[in-house]
């Protein structure tokens, strides 16, 4: 998962030199919806009474994380992005905490701590200069607190219907939420071959597969 999502902002960052964040955004959900939808594994029916909770994962965890990286990535640089991710597991531990209503023990709660100091560390400099960009900051710790949140309430699902079929319904569910802003943007938007052929990678494999193998491991672990 580490190594497909390290390349996932790349691939963002190449679909934006030429389609709106809006398309792309559509684009990477839409094309991992199709992609998994292709297993019969993934084609499993949710049942009613978790629809509120799929529905939640569809928006902070898919829908908005993938249209806040993108808009993000337009004056962000990808690595910086990657880095700023890399704290969800940080917030999906002091998250859960919040949810449990209990506190991490104190080794943990140090260790959060320090992984807070160190997001602070490798995002400052892009807080200060000519090239700052702190809005792109702010959009990517907001998608990465999408995915903290997302991460815990995965676990029941993923339990219940598998990694596949979690991530299948709630992909149809962000394509849903994104395609008005798609279609709103499609005209700014160059289909060159280098950001298409971006997008469909980020779509497939960073989105589709990459997810899917997350909310298992969430499942699981």
């Amino acid at each position: 998962i580490g190594l497909i999502w390290g390349s996932a902002f790349l691939w963002i960052a190449m679909g934006v030199d030429h389609l709106s964040p809006q398309v792309v955004a559509f684009g990477r959900v839409v094309l991992g919806a199709a992609a998994l939808a292709l297993f019969p594994v993934a084609r499993v029916r949710v049942a009613r009474e978790d629809w509120m909770r799929l529905g939640i994962v569809a928006v902070v965890g898919n829908a908005g994380p993938a249209l806040l990286f993108a808009v993000a990535e337009t004056d962000l640089d990808s690595a910086v992005a990657g880095m700023i991710t890399s704290g969800t597991p940080i917030l999906s531990l002091a998250i859960a905490s919040l949810m449990l209503r209990t506190l991490p023990p104190r080794t943990q709660a140090i260790g959060i701590g320090l992984g807070f100091a160190g997001l602070v560390l490798m995002t400052f400099p892009s807080l200060r200069g000519a090239e700052a960009a702190p809005m792109g900051v702010a959009l990517v710790f907001l998608a990465t607190i999408g995915y903290g949140l997302s991460g815990n309430l995965l676990v029941p699902l993923q339990q219940r219907y598998g990694g596949p079929a979690v991530t299948l319904w709630a992909l149809a569910a962000s394509a849903v939420l994104l395609a008005p802003g798609a279609a709103l943007t499609i005209e700014e938007s160059s289909f060159t071959t280098s950001s298409v052929v971006a997008v469909v990678i980020l779509g497939v494999v960073g989105t589709g597969i990459a997810r899917s193998l997350a909310a298992t491991l969430a499942g699981r672990a």
